[in-house]
């Protein structure tokens, strides 16, 4: 007790910091990009738990200790299940002694759910009204997957849903983000459109990391601007009647939000930015002032031609060359000459990318004496093709055209690689450069 007392009339920026360090989340909050998979999040939503059992014990130790851990209680929130929000959101809502919601200390929100009644009719203006009660969001990311119902057979289900992205979320997440968002995520299930991500990003100023896994743009060559998925493709739209409470509440924040300036080209600033990922790349990113990026994932349609994807890359990261260091390539259409891309980019350190998006022919124009290591995602249909791919890298190593380079990993199973990998490590490494197999 005399120990307790001690320590309860320390400063309150002294107990600030024993609380952050007592409970903070072990090794960090590192949050996967990749959650196709639920058990892609168990190691990271675990030690969220056991983050707020030690914040739980901490405020009931004391009256003081209750009031200032209310600023770690709620910093990470993440809601599996969509039945947890009404809850989550009273107590979201309490108002405290000094006037403000128990929601302004929230900082992280991760929306993961996995449920075949998702009720997005509900969700889509303000993700069920979470935005709102968390204002000073630093940190968005959310995970729609439509499961199959109980009682349904997922045999030969090939259906693809998708949640359409209106305009009045990007609106709500503008105006109440705009300040303090730092990293934004939709999930591969959530199509937002070309439009209305240009005018979301152009209204956060200091957002560091921005990844769209589903971004619908418009394909000139096919004179088409709807999205080009799988014709299995199915909208999830307003499935369930919206209740009187929800809807009053959804127009209170739509009115509140400010209207996002659609239908012509945004300027886009940037000063943050580091990482940008969009699954189908566009070459408005040439125009934005975005000095700190520094890491770009790319993808295209399937249609897309291997001309037209080196065009739209070249209007696109061409002016942002000399600090892009890092460029995963993504499955799809698309792609061409591995050197082509590195010619366009002299400052990429790190190049990572499925082997069936790029083309292993001819030699770099120029030597590249910044890049240090390849990834090459690897699938069985590769096995034949991977001697001559490596051999064409051998070859511009041999001519001194990639003077950095020190490793090569490629990623894939067991029976693609291993043999070629074992036959080809004794020639790369008298070039000092490393050959391995990462085993997926």
């Amino acid at each position: 007790m005399v120990t307790l007392c001690r320590i309860d009339r320390l400063p309150s920026e002294i107990l600030r910091l024993i609380l952050r360090e007592a409970t903070s989340i072990e090794d960090g909050f590192s949050y996967p990009i990749e959650v196709d998979e639920r058990e892609q999040e168990i190691g990271i939503a675990s030690k969220i738990a056991l983050a707020m059992e030690s914040k739980r014990a901490i405020s009931l130790v004391s009256k003081r200790f209750h009031a200032l851990g209310d600023e770690f209680l709620l910093e990470v929130l993440h809601i599996g299940q969509q039945k947890q929000i009404r809850p989550l959101l009273a107590v979201l809502g309490q108002q405290r002694e000094n006037g403000v919601t128990r929601g302004w200390w929230s900082r992280h929100l991760i929306v993961n759910f996995r449920q075949y009644d998702i009720d997005w009719g509900h969700g889509k203006a303000s993700l069920w009204g979470l935005i709102p009660a968390c204002p000073r969001l630093e940190d968005l990311r959310c995970f729609l997957y439509h499961t199959t119902p109980p009682g349904e057979s997922t045999l030969h289900r090939r259906t693809l849903e998708l949640y359409r992205i209106p305009v009045a979320l990007p609106q709500t997440i503008a105006t109440t983000l705009g300040r303090s968002l730092r990293y934004l995520h939709f999930g591969d299930h959530m199509e937002i459109s070309l439009e209305l991500a240009i005018s979301l990003v152009s209204h956060l100023k200091k957002l560091e990391v921005c990844l769209f896994d589903r971004l619908v743009t418009p394909n000139p060559d096919l004179n088409d601007e709807g999205p080009r998925w799988p014709s299995w493709t199915r909208y999830i739209e307003d499935e369930y009647p919206i209740e009187e409470e929800a809807a009053r509440k959804d127009k209170a924040a739509a009115e509140l939000s400010q209207r996002l300036t659609t239908g012509q080209l945004q300027a886009v600033t940037l000063p943050s930015l580091q990482i940008f990922k969009a699954n189908t790349f566009f070459a408005d990113v040439g125009d934005w002032q975005v000095p700190n990026l520094r890491e770009v994932i790319v993808g295209f349609d399937c249609d897309c031609t291997d001309e037209a994807s080196l065009a739209i890359l070249r209007r696109a990261l061409v002016p942002h060359a000399t600090h892009i260091s890092r460029i995963t390539l993504l499955e799809g259409g698309g792609g061409g000459c591995l050197w082509d891309f590195l010619d366009m980019l002299p400052g990429l350190q790190q190049m990572r990318f499925p082997f069936q998006t790029v083309d292993f022919i001819e030699v770099l124009a120029r030597p590249h004496s910044n890049l240090t290591s390849f990834v090459i995602i690897l699938e069985t249909v590769d096995r034949e093709s991977l001697p001559a791919a490596l051999l064409n890298i051998q070859e511009n190593i041999r001519d001194g055209l990639l003077p950095s380079l020190k490793t090569i990993d490629l990623e894939g199973s067991k029976e693609v690689g291993r043999g070629t990998v074992m036959e080809m490590q004794g020639a790369f490494a008298r070039f000092g450069v490393s050959l391995t197999v990462t085993f997926v």
